[in-house]
This record gives structure tokens, sequence and C-alpha cells, in this order.
């Protein structure tokens, strides 16, 4: 449900609009509302995208940025528009947690899957790098009861704990859902380890008191389309809608467990949205100098390979 310029969130497109102006130092043009299915790029780009968590609001951001610009001017851009959008919320009264965003590279970009009914707001900005687009989703919700007090929760091992039970998640997902037994292979953390690229994926926002960073699920092409060919008994050849979306359904499944398991042991880990990527030749890669600790698992299928990501900021 596409939204006018500032009907989501007051003052976002003059906001980012400000940003903008003051990295480049010369005016920036008002925004421009887009029809959101243009959240598209033919050419390589960098998305970065990030999962929005507060007591009673959830939602997404995700930013399109021509895949020319150099990483120093990205991590400028990626880290001043959302950190001046999380100002913003809490400005509204949302005690939103911090965003940490995933950054994507790849050909024929698109992230939108079947049209949905939460609100979206689609604007992009003509600038000296080229155009940028920013969507911004958001969602009222019923605030998350408070986790019971237990002992034992201690921020040093939070990261690692979640790391952990969004991992099993994944394993119990894949053989109940799917029916079908995953293989683990060796985690490493990036920037080293070997480089892997894929068609979909989705990633989530992870925020509780110790750390906050995403969860990512990254699929090869054969993977998605033999995940959902079995879960919905057809046999799609191609990536559509129906079988994008099923990438961030899968995402929010794992995810839903493991919040539950870590909630019971006194966590505090909010409800997200998650947050869809598809196109070609797709990497994860990691640009921002944030202090983030990026973990990555990789999993084999009898369908292929996918992996899972989780990037965090706080005690290891």
């Amino acid at each position: 449900m596409d939204q006018p310029t500032g009907k989501i969130l007051p003052s976002f497109d003059s906001t980012v609009q400000t940003v903008l102006s003051g990295i480049f130092q010369t005016p920036v043009e008002p925004a421009q509302a887009l029809d959101s299915s243009k959240m598209t790029a033919s050419s390589t780009c960098l998305l970065a995208m990030g999962g929005i968590g507060a007591p009673a609001l959830s939602g997404s951001l995700k930013l399109l940025i021509p895949g020319g610009t150099p990483d120093a001017l990205a991590s400028k851009l990626v880290n001043g528009i959302f950190d001046s959008t999380l100002e913003l919320l809490r400005k509204g009264g949302h005690d939103a947690s911090p965003i940490l965003p995933a950054l994507i590279r790849g050909e024929g970009i698109h992230s939108l899957g079947q049209p949905g009914t939460r609100p979206r707001e689609l604007i992009e900005f003509k600038t000296p790098a080229g155009e940028i687009k920013a969507l911004l989703e958001l969602s009222p919700q019923a605030p998350d009861p408070e986790p019971p007090a237990r002992a034992g929760v201690e921020p040093s091992g939070a990261s690692r704990e979640a790391l952990l039970e969004f991992l099993k998640a994944a394993q119990k997902t894949m053989e109940v859902q799917f029916n079908t037994p995953i293989q683990a292979g060796s985690p490493f953390k990036k920037p080293k380890g070997p480089d892997f690229s894929f068609e979909a994926g989705s990633v989530i926002g992870v925020s509780e008191k110790h750390f906050h960073g995403y969860f990512g699920m990254f699929y090869e092409k054969a993977t998605l389309l033999g995940l959902m060919n079995t879960l919905l008994g057809t046999g799609h050849t191609d990536l559509d809608p129906e079988i994008e979306d099923g990438a961030s359904e899968i995402t929010n499944i794992c995810f839903g467990i493991a919040k539950q398991i870590l909630n019971e042991r006194g966590h505090q880990i909010r409800m997200a949205l998650p947050g869809l990527v598809c196109g070609r030749k797709l990497s994860s890669i990691q640009v921002l100098d944030r202090g983030e600790t990026t973990v990555v698992v990789p999993l084999a299928t009898g369908h292929g390979k996918f992996w899972i990501e989780l990037a965090y900021r706080g005690p290891a």
C-alpha cells in the first residue's frame, strides 16, 4: 500500500534530502514519490537493507545506491540515512533499536515480492552520484510482552547464543516444513572466508538489550526453487513473486522460532519485518566501519546451497 511522501514517517523525505545535501555539499532537489514497484535496478547497484524494531512498531528501510559509488561514499550515505531515520523515529516517540543494515551488491536487484498491505513509501533523489532510492515500510503492532526475568543472560555470550539458536531454527524449519535435511559447513567471520553468490535472500533485524544486528538467509536459485516447489507441490522452473516471497517467509519462520526460545531464557528480542532481495550475481559485502562482527554458516541441501549470516554489534 503505497503512500505519498511523509505520510508514513513525517519529515522522512526532507530528512533524507538534508543528509544527501550535506554529504554531497550541494543542494539536492526534493524527493520524487514513486510507486514501490520501481524499487529495482537494471544495472549493478548496492542495496542496504535494515530492520526497524520498536515496542509498538516494526518495519524496514532499504536504500538503493548506484553500483559505481566508491565504498567510502557508500558508507557515508548508508550511515547518514539510516542514523537520521533512527533519530527521526525516536523524536516521534518510538524507542527504536539501532539499525545495522545488510549490504548486498549485484545486478538486476529488486526487493518487493508480491504486493502486500503494509504501508510503503518509496522516494527517489537525483544526486551527483546518480539516482538514490529509499523505501520505508512501517507497521504498527501490539507491544511484545516483557520476557520473564531469568538468571544467566550474560552480554558476553548473547550473540553466540543467538547464532546457535538461529542455526537450530533453520535446521528445524527445513526438516519439518520442507522435509529437507541440511548439512552445515564450517562457520567463518567476514571478511575472511570464501566468497559466495546467490540469487535470492531475506534479511530481518535482530535487536535486544545486549546486541543488535541482522539475521540473513541467502539462496542459490535452484535451492529456493527446490524448497518452495516441495512446500507448495508445484513445478516452478524460475523465480517469480510467489517463490521469491518464500525467502522472506522462511526467514520469518526461523526468526520466530529462535526469538521464542531466546526470550524464554530472558532475552528481549523484538519483533521485526523481513526484507527481500533478489537479482543476479548477488553478494553480501562489508564496507561499513561500525564495529560489527559478521558470521556466515554455509549450508547444503539436496536442492543446493544456502547461507545463514548473523551480523551484530555488541559483546561477542
